[in-house]
Parts: C-alpha cells; sequence; structure tokens
C-alpha cells in the first residue's frame, strides 16, 4: 500500500512541511527508516536521530523543525502511529472451520469459531476456544494432562 504524505497527514488530522506528495510504502523505527517510509519521534531524547534517517516523512509534535525533512504535525504522534500502523498493516482474518488435513483425536473440544489449519495436531482433553487460529506444525495437548488454549487478548 502506498500513500502520500498529504493523504496521511488528512487523515491522522495533521499538518505536512516538506513536500507532500512523496509516496509512503511502510512505517519502520527512526534508527532503520529508508527511503519510502514513515517514522515518527515522540520523545525528545531521540531528537539526535532525526537529521540522520533517512525516512521519507516523519510524525512529530508541533514545534519540532528539521530543515530538509518531510514533516507530519501532529499532537501526538504516538496515537497517530497506532492509527497509521492499523491502516498499513491490517490486522489478519481467517475463516473459522477445521482443515481436513488437521488430527484431531476423538475428546478434544474444539470451538465452531475457531482456525485450525491443516497439519495440525490437536490431542483428546484439549480445548480450543472461540477466535483461536492454529497454524499449520501446531501441535495442541498432551495425551495425560488437559490443555486449553486462548485467544491472545491484544494490548
Amino acid at each position: 500500500m502506498k500513500k502520500s504524505i498529504k493523504d496521511i497527514a488528512a487523515f491522522v488530522g495533521g499538518a505536512v512541511v516538506g513536500d507532500g506528495d512523496v509516496l509512503i510504502e511502510h512505517i519502520r523505527p527512526i534508527d532503520e527508516a529508508k527511503e519510502g517510509d514513515l517514522t515518527f519521534l515522540a520523545n525528545p531524547k531521540y531528537r539526535e536521530w532525526l537529521d540522520d534517517t533517512a525516512a521519507s516523512a516523519i510524525l512529530v509534535s508541533p514545534g519540532t523543525e528539521a530543515a530538509g525533512k518531510n514533516l507530519i504535525v501532529v499532537e501526538d504522534p504516538y496515537v497517530c502511529l497506532g492509527t497509521l500502523l492499523a491502516v498499513f498493516y491490517p490486522k489478519e482474518t481467517y475463516p473459522a472451520g477445521i482443515s481436513g488435513q488437521a488430527h484431531i483425536e476423538e475428546g478434544a473440544d474444539i470451538s465452531e469459531e475457531a482456525t485450525v489449519f491443516h497439519h495440525v495436531t490437536v490431542c483428546r482433553g484439549a480445548k480450543i476456544d472461540r477466535g483461536v487460529v492454529l497454524h499449520p506444525g501446531v501441535y495442541g495437548g498432551y495425551r495425560q494432562r488437559r490443555v486449553r488454549f486462548r485467544k491472545a487478548r491484544r494490548r
């Protein structure tokens, strides 16, 4: 996905300082960013990285200046970064169901709202809750004790 700096700024309610037509393809940390990347600076202790970053654009707080850099000035770069990460890297979703190539032992309790891919083994006594995704190669359970898989909560 590519978006122009001016489109990104409009989306997050920011102001562009520099060339708003430059395209952004990825979001990376300030010390790893390169051309085509967006980064951010929210903590003043990283101000020294601002001049050296190769990022095409930088999310910054009001009052931040950097000659020759394309900036998107926003009230809270952390909040805007979170919003943009969800846009550039949307959460993958998987259809619920159990692959015919999965090995499910009798006595395994699997929610109809779970996703079990091929080459997954789920032993008897294991409980797979709704929303859980088991990718190929996962082995769930022990033959001697109950194991429960729960969907991870986002932090």
